[in-house]
Order: C-alpha cells, then structure tokens, then sequence
C-alpha cells in the first residue's frame, strides 16, 4: 500500500509539470511496474502480468508521450541489456552438457517450430518469412517465469535452452539472408570482424575484472557499468542491447566450466526487469491497418506445437506436467525478434502469445491439480473398498 501511494503521489506530481524531467518518469515507470507486479501476484496471477498491464496502461495515458518515450531509451537500453547479461549468465557449460535437458528441450522447440512450418505452408507465405516466422514460434520466456517455477527441477534450465536454441537459428536465418542478398560488403565484413574481436577482449578483460570483485556493490556497480556498454555498442551497430547483452552473457557464461558464481552474476533486479517491460510495451502502436490471414493461424500453431513438445519431452525429463506448463508464453526475446520480422503485428501476436498464454497458464495449472487430486480420491476409494 505505501508503495501504491508513492506511485500514485509520484504520477498526479508528473501530471500538473508541464514538461516533467526524464529521471521522473523514469522513477514513475520503475515504481508503477513494481507496484503491477505486487498487485499481479495478489490476485494469484503471475507478476509480469502486472508489469505488462503497468506499461499498457502508461502507453494509453497521457503521461508517455512519443517524445518523452524516446528520451526514456537510453535508460530503456541499459534495462535491457541488464536482463540479456541476467539470462546469458545464468545458462553454463553443464546445461549444454546435459544430454537428457538437451533432449527434452530439443523436443520442445522442434514441435512448434514444424507445426508452424506445416501451418504456414497452407497460407503461402514466402518460405524466408515462415522459416523465421516459425524459428521464433519455438522461443519461450524466461523472464515470465515465478520464483515458483525456479525451484522444478527443470523448468529453468529447459527455458534457457529453448531460447538459446530460437537465437541461434534466427540470427543464422538472418546472417544467411544478408550474406544470400549481397548486403554484406567487404568494408562492413571487416567491421563486422573487428567488432567480433574487440568483442573477444572486452570479454576477456571483463571475466578477469569479475573474478576480482568481491563486494556485492562493486558487482552490482560492475554489471551496471556492462550493461551501459552494451547499451553503447548496441545505439552504434543498430542491434537490440536485449540480443547484444544476452551474446555476451553467454559467452561470459562458457568462459569457466561451470558459468560464473551464483553471488558473481547479476542479480535478478525485479525494477529493472519491469522497467524494461513496461517502457517496451508502452511504445506499441495498436493502430493495425490489416490483420493478416495466417496471423491467427500462426498463434494456434504456437499453442499446440508448445503442448505437443512438452507431452514429448515427458518421456526425455520424466517431469510432470507442471515443469512445462510454465513454457507455454512468449515473452521479452520472441517479441525484439517479431518486431523486427513483423512490425505491423508485434503488438498483437505479444497480446496473444506473451499475455494469453501468461494468463492461460494458471488456469491450465489448476486444472491439472483438480484432475490429479480427483484420481488420488477415486484410487483412495478404490482401495478402501478393496
């Protein structure tokens, strides 16, 4: 309640400013998103709904406006590259080498991936377009995930690896297309090469700087001052900080044998996490000219390719259904990516995919607890009859 009340305070000041400072709103977003996720998580409904709702909510007032949304990138930027440094450390050397995690997560990314593709086939979309349409179908959301959810066994794991794999292919797709359509020349190939070895050795002096910090504030100070970076590296190469952080998470990640220390990562910054979201969605332009045809059939294939994969991988991980359950959304990673292939739509298909699977999957979950306990009590009367 009373951070209700500081967000509430914080939003009627902005409102009567007549040119309110950026750091404000800023503030105001940090707090309005918390304050979503708390409420979220009040009424039984996952946090991150809360923090979607939050930036829907500030997208339709008048608060954001075109002009302050763009001067809110930057610290937008530094947000993202936060959550991609967040989920590229948290995947280490023995999940890749985990043969029966690699399975399952296989079978979970491949099911929609070729419904998607079979679906697509009837609408006759250009193959690049459903190749890369049906690539980021597979991709799940980790950052959707609860503090619940963490502790299954193979919940996170699984997401991590179903996003690595979604990345991978969609950025070959992409490198494929620009090499196969001559836009990659030899002056942007050698900027390119350079980038990737500058890259190289700021990974190397950064895995060095990290194992020498020991406090938890010249960490928390040292991933900050990785993300403005990145964020940097990310406003010159014209490349989402999100795909950018997350690259070079993981390579940080793959640098030891068993990923950095769990207090040596960055912590997961709830403020942070729903900054970015709320910023992200507040931008959406709802004003679509025109829906188009395969668009309610690609959702549908993402649905049932998504439960298809995970009734599959039960036979690799041998865990309930409740451990892929949580996979079922779409979140921060498949939408940068849609935007990108689909701009027109992006807002629509997260609506679908981010925000109604979101809300699908707590009452997926309740049923399956009903028809669980219903089979306790019906093989306990079947045994105190015998």
């Amino acid at each position: 309640m009373r951070l209700l009340c500081i967000t509430l305070g914080i939003g009627i000041a902005i409102w009567h400013l007549p040119s309110p400072p950026l750091m404000a709103l800023v503030g105001f977003l940090i707090t309005a998103s918390v304050v979503g996720a708390r409420l979220g998580n009040h009424v039984k409904l996952p946090g991150v709904i809360g923090m979607i709702a939050a930036g829907f909510a500030m997208g339709f007032s008048p608060l954001i406006t075109p002009e302050s949304h763009a001067g809110l990138q930057p610290f937008a930027d530094i947000a993202m590259a936060w959550v991609g440094f967040y989920f590229g450390t948290s995947l280490s050397r023995p999940f890749l080498a985990n043969s029966r995690l690699l399975a399952g997560s296989l079978c979970l990314y491949i099911s929609p991936v070729l419904i998607t593709v079979f679906a697509l086939v009837f609408f006759r979309v250009p193959l690049l377009h459903t190749l890369q349409l049906a690539i980021l179908s597979g991709i799940s959301a980790p950052v959707f995930l609860e503090r619940a959810e963490h502790t299954l066994r193979d919940t996170w794991p699984l997401s991590l690896l179903v996003a690595t794999m979604g990345l991978f292919l969609y950025l070959l797709i992409d490198m494929g297309d620009a090499i196969g359509g001559n836009r990659i020349s030899l002056d942007l190939a050698a900027k390119i090469a350079l980038g990737v070895l500058i890259g190289l050795v700021g990974i190397e002096l950064s895995h060095h700087w990290l194992r020498r910090i020991r406090t938890p504030t010249g960490q928390f100070t040292s991933w900050f001052a990785l993300s403005f970076l990145i964020a940097l590296a990310s406003w010159h190469l014209d490349v989402q900080p999100l795909i950018l952080a997350w690259g070079a998470g993981l390579a940080l990640s793959c640098r030891t044998k068993r990923g950095p220390r769990p207090r040596a990562r960055p912590p997961k910054a709830e403020a942070l996490i729903g900054f970015a979201l709320a910023h992200y969605v507040s931008g959406f332009d709802w004003h679509i000219p025109s829906i188009p045809p395969h668009f309610f059939a690609l959702v549908a294939a993402v649905v049932l390719g998504k439960i298809a994969g995970g009734l599959l991988s039960r036979r690799f991980t041998a865990q309930p259904v409740q451990a892929w359950l949580p996979l079922l959304p779409q979140g921060l990673f498949a939408i940068v990516c849609f935007e990108v292939v689909s701009p027109a739509t992006a807002p629509l298909y997260f609506a679908c995919t981010g925000v109604g699977l979101s809300l699908l999957h707590p009452l997926v979950n309740f049923v399956v607890k009903k028809i669980k306990n219903g089979r306790l009590r019906a093989r306990t009367h079947r045994t105190q009859a015998v």
